[in-house]
């Protein structure tokens, strides 16, 4: 198996939504016997013009590994889904992977945590 690099643009609708077409991408990838290692969303941003009337999409960007065999049946299955507007699957750079899951884990530790007793320290800090 070979890692890849999966960018979609979805519609902005709802996350219910958009949590459904991720879901039918994981399920797809693990029916061609791959698995998803990462899955990131880069938010709502404005397209560069106008993709089937919408003027802004949200992306997500998953890493994923597949065998040979099973990246045309993901790509042709991606394309075809109605709710996606423009995908993109590239072959992945193993070093730049695990330095994307380092550099990610590293911001997710970093995050403040919101809880009462931070907030208070926070209080604290800005008097």
């Amino acid at each position: 198996m070979r890692n890849y690099e999966l960018t979609i643009v979805l519609p902005d609708t709802t996350e219910v939504t958009q949590k459904k077409v991720l879901e039918r991408v994981e399920k797809l990838v693990s029916n061609v016997s791959g698995k998803v290692l990462e899955t990131a969303s880069w938010g709502k941003k404005d397209l560069f013009y106008p993709i089937a009337k919408q003027n802004q999409g949200v992306y997500y960007f998953l890493n994923l590994a597949i065998p040979a065999e099973g990246v045309a049946i993901v790509n042709r299955e991606v394309q075809l889904d109605s709710e996606v507007l423009r995908h993109l699957l590239v072959v992945a750079d193993d070093k730049k992977v695990e330095q994307v899951v380092q550099v990610e884990k590293v911001e997710k530790a970093e995050k403040p945590k919101n809880t009462a007793k931070a907030k208070k320290a926070a209080k604290k800090d800005g008097k």
